[in-house]
């Protein structure tokens, strides 16, 4: 099991279709060892133009909301924070 958890690796999927962007939608695929799970997430935020960071990036400025719900994958997946 612990080898299992040391062997992780996180894909974040892209999004090609056009969203509000007051609730922009995230899917993550875990990988843990030979075990997949699929996580959603929507969130709600607020983001500024940075021109300190190379190519002026948009950087998160406040978190209004995030939800995350497991869409496929065996085993639990609870969000322990913020609403």
């Amino acid at each position: 099991m612990l080898k299992e958890r040391i062997n992780v690796s996180f894909i974040v999927s892209k999004n090609n279709d056009i969203y509000n962007p007051s609730l922009i939608p995230k899917t993550v695929e875990i990988h843990t060892g030979s075990n997949l799970a699929i996580l959603h997430f929507e969130g709600s935020f607020e983001t500024q133009l940075n021109s300190n960071t190379p190519d002026g990036r948009q950087l998160f400025s406040s978190m209004n909301s995030i939800s995350s719900e497991i869409e496929n994958g065996s085993g639990n997946w609870i969000q322990t924070g913020y609403d």
